[in-house]
């Protein structure tokens, strides 16, 4: 069997795309996206859809490159600044003067953090703006349950 140009061209064009890590790493994305969608249309749940992308978007703006227990570790570490950042914000959304006091403060904390090395400066970068995604989910669903946004970005997160 021969290729013709334009399939040797594909093939060739896919074979470097296999071998670049980016595009490996948003193949992972797309996956999470695309799972977290069919989940959300197949159970009839299509208002959960925007914390569980948020979620998603929140893990891989974290997302380092590590070997698997580096990865492993940092998904560890992610995931309780995540739970940490979103309950705290989810409770005071309500109160604009502790919503403001607790974002200062997380934006603070997760500053530090940052600070200690290149892993948690992606992990503490990453909590604050899912900080932000709370508040925006928590003040565009008034008629969730308490909580159900929060475990909602950290499904998705995981």
């Amino acid at each position: 069997m021969q290729l013709s140009g334009r399939d040797f061209a594909l093939s060739g064009w896919l074979h470097r795309l296999r071998g670049q890590e980016a595009s490996l790493y948003a193949l992972r994305v797309l996956v999470a996206l695309g799972g977290a969608m069919g989940w959300c249309w197949s159970t009839g749940h299509m208002p959960w859809l925007v914390p569980l992308f948020l979620g998603v978007i929140a893990s891989a703006l974290a997302e380092t490159d590590d070997n698997w227990r580096g990865r492993l570790r940092t998904l560890v570490i992610t995931l309780a600044g995540f739970a940490l950042v979103s309950l705290s914000i989810e409770t005071v959304v309500h109160s604009p003067a502790l919503f403001a006091l607790t974002l200062c403060g997380v934006a603070f904390a997760f500053t530090m953090l940052g600070a200690v090395g290149e892993r948690y400066r992606a992990v503490s970068t990453a909590s604050v703006i899912l900080a932000l995604y709370t508040a925006m989910s928590v003040g565009a669903s008034q008629q969730t349950p308490p909580h159900l946004v929060s475990a909602l970005l950290l499904a998705g997160a995981a």
